[in-house]
Parts: C-alpha cells; structure tokens; sequence
C-alpha cells in the first residue's frame, strides 16, 4: 500500500497529529496510545492519496505551523504557514486559524498583542510574491486560475456546486464519482460541527474554512484526497473513535473498505480523488 521509502514521513505525520492534540485540553493524554495509532493506520491505508510530494510537503507544512503556534513561536509559524501558501493555493486559508490562536493565547485582549504579529504578513505576502513572479514569467499573474480552468474549477459562491449536485450529479460509476466525493465534503462538514465542542478554536475555524474553500471551485472533485490535509479532521474521528468502539470499528472497516476500492480503481487506470 505504502512504499517503505514513504513510512519515514508516515510515521512523522502520524506523530506530529497525535503530539498538537495531546499537548492540550482537548481530552487526549500522552499516555493515551489510541488516537495515535488511529490516525497512523489511516495515513497507512490512504497516503497513496498523498502520492504527489507537494501534499506531503503542504501537510507536514501545516503541522509544523500549528506546532510552532501552539508554543508560541509566532515567527516560525507563520514562515511555515508562508511556506505552505507557496506549495498549495490552500495554505492561504491557514491565516485565519493561526491569528485566532494568536489571540487566544492573548486571552483576546489588544494590550497583549506584540510586534510578532507582524509576522502574520508573510503568509499573504508568500502569495503576492508568487503572482508576482507568475506575471514576470508568463505575462500574467492569474495564470494560477486560468490552470484551474482545465478541471473545470471557477471562483464561485459555495452553494452553486451543491445546487448543481442536487439536480444533475450523475448516478454513480468508475467515470463519474461526483455522490463519492459530495459524500467527502459531508464528512468534513460533520467533523467541523462535531469540532465545535472538542476541538481547539483554531483547529475548528481550519476545518470550517476548509469547507468554505473547497465548496467554492465549482465542482467537487479530487475533495477525498484534499480532506488528507486537514488534520484536524483525523483528531475529531480519533476523539469520537476513542470514546465510542462501535465508531472506532465502524470507521476502520469503511475506511479499510474504501482504501481497497480506491486501490482497485487505481490499478485499473482510473481517476482516484
């Protein structure tokens, strides 16, 4: 499933999800080995979502950016969140969060705020230089959305993609997974409600952002594979699974199922995520 030149950067991811959690109030200890081994066992069945480098690069990104919030080390945070703009276009979206944790480790009063929330520039100024570059290397800047036009992707309003699965999503097949992926932006509007009571302020803002973000390219594709990256997605499932062992088997057995489906469809040369 996972080649064994991947299993170094599984196992640091799966480390790094279970370590931000476990530092917190959000109900899991150090010692408390389950959420940990949830979330290695589904980078285990799913990283071949991940194949494209720049995803490992975005996630292990985000991690480090929310490591470095939560310890209060604003500049690397934000160098990291700045960074991880530069690899996806999503990384954009890591501002909110982090600014909120920024505040809330200030009790959200003004005379707390320092001269490091200067730092939070670097995250927006990634981007302007990136489109900068993009204008003086191929004339135009929007040439990031113009490349998004060959998927079918446009700037929209989130609820014009679901008003279009509702009336015409076609039935589902190897050549048309639009129920499938609908299916993945449910799961990650469920986490996102479920993350408003066990989740950390900042790691539930991600999620909710993330299903602003995704719900507003117009169509739903490739939305498995971008849940991959929202980590705070896994920490929800694995607070839930280690509180209820029905979910917890309910969970693996589907997701053990729809691994080997994705797999199957895979090495049959069709489009996975």
């Amino acid at each position: 499933m996972v080649s064994n030149r991947h299993r170094p950067f599984e196992h640091r991811l799966a480390y790094w999800s279970y370590l931000l959690p476990s530092s917190s109030s959000d109900g899991l200890r150090r010692g408390n080995r389950f959420p940990r081994n949830y979330l290695s066992l589904n980078l285990s069945d799913d990283l071949f979502l991940l194949r494209r480098l720049q995803r490992i690069i975005f996630l292990t990104l985000t991690l480090g950016a929310f490591y470095y919030a939560r310890n209060n080390r604003w500049l690397l945070a934000c160098i990291f969140a700045a960074l991880g703009t530069l690899t996806r276009s999503q990384g954009i979206i890591l501002a909110l969060p982090l600014l909120i944790e920024y505040f809330r480790e200030r009790n959200f009063s003004l005379r707390k705020v320092g001269w490091d929330v200067a730092a939070f520039a670097l995250i927006p100024a990634a981007l302007f230089a990136f489109a900068l570059f993009l204008k003086l290397k191929f004339g135009s800047w929007t040439v990031m959305f113009d490349l998004q036009n060959t998927w079918g992707r446009h700037l929209m309003w989130p609820w014009h993609p679901l008003a279009w699965f509702l009336r015409h999503a076609p039935p589902l097949s190897p050549e048309h997974h639009d129920k499938l992926d609908f299916c993945f932006l449910l799961l990650l509007l469920g986490a996102a409600i479920a993350g408003l009571r066990r989740l950390r302020v900042s790691y539930s803002v991600y999620i909710w952002t993330a299903v602003v973000f995704f719900s507003c390219w117009g169509v739903l594709g490739s939305i498995p594979r971008f849940d991959l990256v929202i980590f705070p997605l896994f920490i929800v499932l694995a607070l839930i699974g280690a509180h209820s062992r029905a979910f917890h088997l309910a969970y693996v057995t589907a997701s053990a199922m729809v691994a080997a489906l994705f797999m199957l469809m895979h090495s049959q040369w069709n489009w996975v995520a």
